[in-house]
């Protein structure tokens, strides 16, 4: 005896031609013109929403942003992963960008080189609303050849 194959229209069915996704089936929202200058630089964003949200409420820091990490990535080349995130104080409501610099080995001039990096933005990182820190945490980068 044949049996017969029907297809569900149910709930969570596809239609046909429909694009297929991962994530529930809800498309992620299209970069910003940020986000994809910062995919030029290499910059890698784990939270790009919250980066978003915290670059909307600071327009100004939001026109810097794009240049300063590119800076760095002059600065500390190909080799180093460049990681934007938005860092959250735990102790206080407390929130700035945070420009994390890894590099597979670290001497004596890192913290010089991460200073050349922010020093040319500092009199409009001074009247801009937000901060940015350009940092390191001396790790090695977590990702082969960046980002």
């Amino acid at each position: 005896m044949a049996t017969k194959q029907t297809r569900s229209a149910g709930r969570g069915a596809q239609k046909r031609g429909a694009p297929s996704n991962s994530n529930g089936g809800q498309r992620r929202p299209r970069p910003t013109r940020l986000e994809g200058a910062l995919a030029q630089q290499r910059i890698a964003l784990p939270s790009p929403a919250d980066v978003r949200s915290y670059l909307r409420s600071h327009p100004d820091l939001a026109k810097l942003a794009p240049a300063i990490c590119a800076e760095a990535r002059n600065e500390f080349g190909p080799e180093a992963e460049l990681t934007l995130t938005v860092y959250r104080d735990p102790e206080i409501k407390n929130r700035h960008l945070t420009l994390t610099v890894r590099l597979p080995s670290y001497d004596h001039s890192i913290l010089e080189r991460i200073d050349r990096v922010s020093q040319p933005f500092d009199d409009n990182l001074s009247r801009a609303s937000g901060f940015l820190l350009v940092t390191t945490d001396l790790c090695s980068p977590r990702v082969a050849h960046a980002v």
